[in-house]
């Protein structure tokens, strides 16, 4: 136990993680193995991403590539195995940019990680965004295992690089982008790493650039913009009409809230069960979506709820769970998006395309009053 004990403190040291008594756990199991410091960090890194994850956050990159149009630059950041990437990429296409004039480039420290993005071949659980209708145009068709491979199109679109970006000159040898996306990883770091990549990511942002985060995370100097959902910020007024330097100093001096220090409970078990999710703790997530469903006060509440235990279920392997639970989140809210088109898209799987359509058409209904 104090043998990686010590290395725990090195890979909070190097890359900013604040391990928890499972991810210790599993470090001792590594270390009892024998594996190499590469494949130790491995054990405790976290890769849960697909492609669209929150399509919110997406349909505001395309708003904001409509609005600004050209050869924008958008930063990928950690990129894990390259679906968030690729999305970035389908979107900016989407939005009518030219792909050759634009630069998209995924970074992560993680070489397994890399390497998969580089591969582009996804198995069928990095498709399971409600975000639907593009994949005949970005997947090549599927393999004898069912995997499907990026085309060469958007492969040629995005490059991929090693960088730890905790290391406060990471990227120095990069223009500010104008789109970033640092999603669900501030929330797992410590405090002072925390500081550290508040520096940089402020630095890569391009002035009237684009930023977004993940649940229960936030940037000093940064604000809000548009749509919650999307969870997308822009530099604060302030800090556009201040000298750089000030915002440096800014960062230097913030200590994060206490709200998203990963050992301290987020503002309800929703945001508790998302979390977990996000980072691929199911088992723990499902107990806390439980809880939310008990807690819900009012019938949108109550469909949030259900729709996110759906959700996790469906990421176990537990269809028909996933399946009941959305259906009751569409009965206490016909108009919930993300209940009703995972509902219609497992009624489909089971071959009940009737009830299927009926569901989007009410859907439709409920959308325009």
């Amino acid at each position: 136990m104090r043998q990686s004990a010590g290395e725990r403190a090195r890979i909070e040291r190097d890359l900013g993680i604040a391990l928890d008594d499972v991810d210790l756990a599993a470090l001792t199991r590594a270390k009892a193995r024998g594996v190499a410091w590469e494949e130790l960090v491995e054990e405790v890194l976290v890769h849960e991403t697909w492609f669209f994850r929150d399509p919110a956050a997406f349909e505001a990159l395309r708003a904001f590539a409509r609005e600004r149009g050209g050869a924008l630059r958008v930063l990928s950041a950690p990129c894990s195995t390259g679906e968030e990437a690729y999305s970035c990429a389908i979107a900016l296409r989407e939005a009518g940019l030219s792909l050759e004039a634009c630069t998209i480039l995924g970074v992560d420290v993680s070489d397994r990680a890399l390497a998969r993005a580089e591969a582009a071949r996804y198995a069928a659980t990095s498709f399971r965004s409600t975000y639907t209708g593009w994949e005949s145009d970005a997947l090549e068709p599927a393999d004898a295992e069912g995997a499907r491979e990026v085309s060469p199109e958007l492969r040629d679109a995005v490059r991929f690089r090693k960088v730890n970006l905790i290391t406060e000159s990471a990227l120095e040898d990069e223009a500010p982008f104008d789109v970033v996306l640092c999603r669900n990883l501030i929330v797992y770091l410590t405090m002072d790493a925390r500081r550290r990549i508040g520096r940089v990511i402020s630095r890569m942002v391009a002035p009237g650039g684009l930023l977004f985060l993940g649940h229960a995370e936030e940037l000093p100097g940064f604000e809000r913009s548009g749509s919650a959902s999307a969870l997308a910020f822009r530099a604060a007024s302030s800090v556009l009409r201040a000298p750089r330097d000030a915002l440096v100093e800014a960062q230097r001096a913030y200590v994060p809230p206490t709200a998203i220090v990963p050992a301290a409970p987020l503002a309800s078990p929703l945001e508790v069960a998302r979390a977990l999710a996000d980072r691929g703790s199911l088992d723990e997530a499902i107990a806390h979506a439980e809880r939310a469903v008990r807690d819900a006060v009012d019938l949108r509440g109550g469909a949030e709820a259900y729709a996110l235990l759906g959700t996790i279920e469906s990421a176990r392997g537990r269809a028909e769970d996933a399946l009941r639970a959305w259906q009751r989140a569409v009965y206490l809210d016909a108009s919930h998006e993300v209940a009703a088109v995972s509902l219609a898209t497992a009624l489909r799987a089971r071959g009940e395309t009737g009830r299927a359509d009926a569901l989007v058409e009410a859907l439709a209904r409920a959308r325009h009053g």
